[in-house]
């Protein structure tokens, strides 16, 4: 199956209700049986869902299922109470990937765009739709074959579709929150009060007096603490948009008292000294240890997936997302690769008198598969259907570079004026001025191309 949306697949379809659809390189895309549903995502895991009545599914783009499914169209309206389409008109021959068909058009009488299919004159089925600008195709159907009932389940990795709505942020929050409320907490012994107090009975006579007495705290505010030793942890939502009012130091502790409005010092210091404040949760070198080392996962977790370990090559040559890519072509040193990409993704002083950076918004490919690849390979390899504008390549020669030199290919198509295969290296100091300009169209390739230097490395 081909389709407008760029995907070659393979389907499988067990009516009524049972489909398989794999990916191009055999992997599943998607699942379907009489009970269950599997949506696969890049990283093969399942997400599954149990099929109900009331379950309701939104698609977005063009299945491969309407040509399986494209009868429905036509069906007597007997059977489905309305028609979908018009009578079928403008019929003629024709070949859809080699197959002998007959072509026919339908109004669509739910509006949009006509609809145009193809009948494959041997077997009856459908083998092209098209709408607009959508279409997909069939090649090489085989009918009534028997199917192995596996084909349409999974026992492999898979999540609920209700755990697949919170994304990976929002659960590691949630755990968070869970953990947090597990702590020992600050208990605020004194606060700041409005004080009222209403009479109800009394005696003027013998001075007695019944009062209702109420309290309020004029402000809101939060309370910070963190080991001393340690250091401020950054003030994150909701505390960060609060102002300092105070600061002490209790035991091993660090508090400190924001707010919103205005706190008087007294207030402040008052406050942050009758707070009750637990033991630390164990030593404080092997805190220290433990922080460390999760910091240090976390920016290694970052810095591998800033480097696109394992990002395929192919899935970004003909993204509509317009990414500007790295491409690692050489494999002979991991350190030196590591720290080319890292340089050349580096932010640097925008010089406008301020804290502003610019930095080069780069989507780095660390794949083997592409180890050798040359500018040539990889414009052959583009070819003229939606191409990048552009591509950098970090290959033997940048990793022997003394400058680290990055090659910048022109991968554009010719009748918009590149000139595909044309190359310059950039330093990956300068790499935030060619990948910013090249990305918003603000200079032309060949610009920088006239820029470089005699060696023909631009250097700004």
């Amino acid at each position: 199956m081909y389709s407008s949306s760029e995907t070659a697949s393979f389907v499988w379809f067990a009516p009524p209700t049972s489909w398989r659809i794999e990916n191009s390189d055999g992997s599943p895309a998607y699942i379907e049986n009489a009970t269950d549903e599997y949506v696969f995502g890049e990283d093969g895991v399942a997400v599954h869902t149990a099929k109900s009545p009331n379950r309701i599914v939104a698609a977005m783009g063009v299945s491969p299922t309407v040509l399986f499914t494209a009868y429905r169209m036509w069906a007597p309206t007997e059977i489905t109470g309305r028609s979908q389409v018009s009578e079928p008109r403008g019929i003629a021959e024709t070949l859809v990937r080699g197959r002998p068909g007959w072509e026919m058009e339908f109004d669509a009488l739910s509006g949009g765009p006509r609809i145009r299919v193809v009948i494959d004159a041997e077997l009856g089925v459908v083998l092209s739709w098209t709408q607009g600008e959508q279409w997909v195709q069939m090649e090489s159907p085989v009918l009534d074959e028997d199917f192995d009932p596996a084909l349409f389940s999974w026992d492999g990795a898979t999540i609920e579709f209700e755990e697949h709505l919170e994304s990976r942020e929002q659960l590691d929050h949630d755990q968070k929150m869970r953990e947090i409320g597990d702590m020992p907490p600050t208990q605020v012994g004194w606060l700041p009060m409005d004080v009222s107090a209403s009479p109800t009975d009394g005696d003027p006579l013998s001075g007695a007096l019944d009062v209702t007495v109420s309290a309020t705290t004029p402000t809101q505010f939060g309370i910070r603490r963190w080991l001393t030793e340690l250091g401020e942890p950054r003030a994150r939502f909701p505390m960060e948009s609060y102002v300092p009012r105070g600061r002490a130091t209790i035991g091993p502790w660090t508090v400190e008292l924001r707010s919103y409005n205005e706190v008087s010092t007294g207030d402040a210091e008052r406050v942050l000294a009758q707070l009750m404040l637990p033991d630390p949760p164990g030593d404080v070198s092997d805190i220290r240890a433990a922080t460390t080392a999760r910091q240090e996962a976390v920016d290694e977790a970052e810095t591998l997936d800033a480097l696109g370990t394992g990002r395929k090559l192919d899935d970004y040559l003909h993204s509509h997302s317009g990414a500007s890519l790295l491409v690692r072509t050489d494999f002979s040193d991991d350190v030196r690769w590591r720290e080319v990409a890292l340089a050349a993704m580096e932010p640097v002083p925008s010089g406008m008198g301020d804290d502003s950076t610019f930095q080069a918004d780069l989507t780095c490919i660390d794949q083997r598969d592409n180890d050798g690849l040359t500018a040539d390979d990889l414009v052959a390899r583009i070819g003229e259907e939606n191409p990048p504008d552009y591509a950098f390549i970090a290959d033997s020669t940048t990793m022997s570079h003394p400058e680290a030199a990055i090659l910048v290919i022109d991968c554009g198509r010719s009748d918009f004026g590149h000139e595909p295969g044309q190359t310059f290296r950039v330093v990956p100091e300068q790499m935030w001025s060619v990948e910013n300009n090249l990305s918003i169209a603000n200079v032309d390739f060949r610009d920088f191309a006239n820029a470089v230097d005699p060696d023909g490395v631009f250097r700004g």
